[in-house]
């Protein structure tokens, strides 16, 4: 039986609501997917758009090594550094809108490649120490920074210094390393040795004495003892040497410094104190020669028994020293014992009585100590047993060069020519005693002979030229002056004369080359 269309559509309606009541059970999955969308969408949300923004940290690569700042740390490079910014870690999602700031050096080129730093700085003065502060930022927001230091290290200063063209600009590099803060040892050290050059004994002595502050250390104390030894400041270098002793008691080397400047500057008193103190601590062998030097001192004390008991303890340990013995002779004919006076210059004749070298290194101690009285007597001795020995005539000459006689000075030198004919330091002195004492011809005699044997000695040049000057020999002065200016362009003094003889000559070719030798040497002269 067909249905009317209003049935149909009543049963229609009847199974959509069938279907419609089954549907009401809900999939327990798809709530849990909505749930984790929504949980997503918030965590994005906060990702993207925290309450606060924050730099956890910043990972530099530098040459091989990787830095990990956190917020507000610091971080030391050199200009050489080769580095790279791997990693900034903030706490916004993706760094979403994160940006790197920073004055003073183009920090975005590290993001992208390796550079070293000194092509990022904006001020290439690679001595200067630079900090810089990398700003890491959302908008006008600051997440956090670090600070990055780029500063030379001390071989940098060392190597500026080295290079300088001369003394004041290495002086100007050193002071400003000090004043930077570089106090290694090495740069003290170089700019201590520089004061000294130029004899700037207080800058010195100011330089180490503020480095060491109030308590200064024995290497403090040595770097003074070296500043006032090179300025000759014999009471600063004792009060040194007296300050290391007592930090040092045992440091021999010391003492024995101090004792000898006591010798040396005539405080006998305190240097046989400092010799005797020596006595208790060194090792047998080196007590003979503490005890003849206390004898000695001693017998310039005029303390005749204590030298004849020192120089008799001596020769206990030395037996073999003639000297001694004539020291001992001499001494007891000071104190008027001729009998033991006659004994030991008896003995000292038995045990070498053709003993002329002990003679001459006698002669040369005494002129050491400027008993030349004294010192001629054994020379003397020496010629009378062998007339030409040419090493007792060259003591001689020693001799006399220290009494400033030069009269008696030539005339060794000349007997020392006639034994050993050509001598190149004989010739060259007699010619520069010639020259000081008046006697030019016979001094040029002697340049031209020693120039025979030196070619290319500028010194007796000079003193030719000046000889050939006073003659009226400008073609001779001229060879001379050209000659010294070829070996040594520098030598300033002698162009006026060569330029002006040439231009007399009317040789400006030969003019123009050494001119421009000249300029080469000397750029910008303008007397040149």
């Amino acid at each position: 039986m067909a249905l009317s269309n209003k049935e149909r559509l009543a049963r229609k309606v009847k199974k959509i609501r069938k279907k419609s009541g089954q549907g009401n059970k809900v999939s327990p999955v798809f709530i849990i997917a909505v749930i984790v969308t929504i949980a997503a969408g918030v965590w994005l949300y906060m990702g993207f758009n925290p309450s606060e923004v924050r730099l956890n940290h910043i990972i530099i690569t530098k040459n091989t090594e990787n830095l990990k700042l956190l917020k507000g740390e610091t971080a030391r490079f050199h200009p050489s550094d080769l580095c790279k910014i791997d990693k900034i870690s903030t706490n916004v999602l993706f760094n979403q809108g994160i940006s790197l700031t920073s004055t003073g050096i183009d920090v975005n080129m590290l993001l992208y490649e390796a550079k070293t730093l000194e092509k990022l700085l904006a001020d290439k003065d690679m001595l200067k120490r630079h900090q810089v502060t990398l700003e890491v930022k959302r908008g006008q927001h600051l997440a956090g920074t670090v600070e990055i230091v780029v500063e030379p290290d001390v071989s940098d200063w060392v190597a500026r210094a080295e290079g300088a063209p001369d003394s004041r600009t290495r002086v100007d590099v050193l002071e400003k390393a000090v004043d930077t803060g570089f106090v290694d040892p090495k740069i003290i050290d170089m700019l201590v040795d520089e004061y000294i050059a130029s004899k700037e004994w207080r800058k010195a002595t100011d330089l180490i004495e503020k480095i060491a502050g109030d308590s200064p250390e024995q290497e403090d104390i040595r770097k003074l003892l070296k500043v006032y030894e090179a300025a000759k400041n014999n009471v600063k270098i004792a009060d040194m040497l007296i300050r290391l002793i007592k930090l040092s008691p045992d440091e021999l080397p010391l003492r024995f410094r101090l004792a000898e400047l006591y010798e040396n500057t005539g405080k006998r008193e305190n240097a046989i104190t400092e010799y005797r103190a020596l006595l208790e601590k060194v090792p047998e062998n080196d007590r003979p020669f503490i005890y003849k030097t206390l004898g000695y001192l001693y017998s310039e004390s005029r303390q005749t028994k204590n030298a004849i008991d020192a120089y008799l303890k001596a020769l206990e340990l030395d037996p073999e020293d003639v000297n001694l013995y004539y020291n001992l002779s001499g001494l007891y004919e000071r104190a008027g014992d001729k009998s033991n006076s006659d004994k030991y210059l008896s003995i000292a004749m038995e045990k070498k009585p053709d003993d002329i070298e002990s003679r001459i290194r006698m002669a040369e101690g005494l002129i050491a100590k400027k008993d030349y009285k004294k010192a001629e007597e054994y020379l003397n001795e020496v010629i009378k047993v062998r007339p030409n020995y040419t090493d007792a005539w060259l003591m001689f000459a020693n001799l006399e060069e220290k009494r400033g006689n030069k009269k008696a000075l030539r005339e060794h030198y000349k007997k020392i020519l006639s034994l050993v004919p050509g001598n190149k330091t004989v010739l060259f002195n007699l010619g520069t005693l010639e020259y000081e004492t008046g006697n030019p011809k016979n001094a040029k005699d002697y340049f031209l002979k020693y120039l025979t044997a030196v070619p290319g000695d500028i010194e007796s040049r000079e003193f030719l030229f000046e000889i050939y000057k006073k003659e009226k020999n400008d073609k001779s002065a001229y060879e001379q002056a050209s000659k010294i200016l070829d070996k040594n362009p520098g030598k300033k003094q002698y162009y006026s004369f060569v330029f002006d003889y040439l231009n007399r000559q009317k040789n400006f070719k030969t003019m123009h080359r050494i001119m421009d030798t000249g300029l080469k040497k000397n750029p910008g002269d303008t007397d040149i």
